[in-house]
């Protein structure tokens, strides 16, 4: 299933699982938006959802510079989903 570039290196292509991460996000957003909500909770699920889809999708590039084994992409994506799980959590609970 991988692509090979640049003299034979097999690299998966990331742009359809990316293409499928975020469709599923649009349905579970739409399904959700459904429900009577807060405002920011379809929001803050937006950014949690596609914090973690980015977080397990920067396993697959290739090129990406590691710091302690993760790309910049995965820190940000950690910090983005503590933050706005927690907002999140604290919208549901009330």
């Amino acid at each position: 299933w991988a692509i090979s570039v640049n003299g034979g290196v097999p690299m998966h292509p990331i742009a359809p699982y990316e293409f499928l991460a975020l469709i599923s996000i649009l349905f579970i957003l739409l399904y959700i938006k459904r429900f009577k909500l807060k405002d920011g909770i379809l929001f803050s699920t937006s950014i949690v959802l596609y914090a973690i889809a980015r977080f397990f999708l920067d396993f697959l590039r290739a090129g990406e510079i590691l710091y302690y084994g993760l790309t910049g992409a995965q820190y940000v994506s950690i910090i983005l989903t503590v933050i706005f799980g927690y907002i999140l959590y604290k919208n549901l609970k009330t």
